[in-house]
């Protein structure tokens, strides 16, 4: 029986990797695949669906690692994406606890919000921190092609991280012993 702390690890680790695989993905392969010039933010993907399945503190820490991780990779607003994330993570796992959030048009729904929201607020953030570009503009080009690009992948990752979950559950994480009685070996 695995303990309390080997069963974090282990999920951890797992995150970890998955970040890490997440991001090779979208640098590497669906660069390649843009659409109207928008590539799709993965992690943003993930986050908001490790929200939804986990609740708003794995959404809000897978967010801010993802963020954290995307924006040393990147060099750009170190810091800013990974908040952004975090709190998109979080109000996903909020929502998704007071809704019946294992149905995919509900998902997708956050996705599409949360592309919007990711951009505004990245825009808004940036503009703050003195980087001149043509935020609201840029944002209005954007949103509706990252909205439908997020919004077709998490109708893929979604349905994948949920069958992980549940496997990862039944093989890895046991449940915590019982507090009186013997406990197991």
């Amino acid at each position: 029986m695995r303990t309390g702390w080997q069963a974090y690890a282990i999920r951890t680790f797992l995150h970890g990797a998955f970040l890490i695989l997440l991001l090779v993905f979208e640098t590497s392969f669906f660069s390649v695949f843009p659409l109207r010039g928008v590539t799709p933010d993965l992690v943003l993907i993930a986050a908001i669906s490790v929200g939804v399945l986990r609740g708003y503190l794995s959404g809000a820490a897978f967010g801010f690692a993802g963020g954290m991780l995307a924006d040393i990779l990147t060099g750009r607003l170190i810091g800013l994406g990974a908040l952004i994330l975090a709190a998109v993570g979080a109000a996903a796992g909020s929502l998704g606890q007071r809704i019946e959030s294992e149905r995919i048009p509900v998902v997708l729904l956050f996705n599409v919000a949360g592309a919007a929201l990711y951009l505004s607020f990245y825009g808004a953030g940036a503009w703050a921190f003195g980087v001149h570009m043509p935020v609201w503009e840029g944002v209005a080009a954007l949103a509706p092609w990252l909205m439908a690009y997020n919004g077709a992948l998490s109708l893929l990752l979604h349905p994948f991280l949920r069958r992980a979950y549940r496997f990862l559950d039944a093989v890895y994480i046991v449940p915590r012993a019982p507090t009186s009685g013997v406990q197991g070996r």
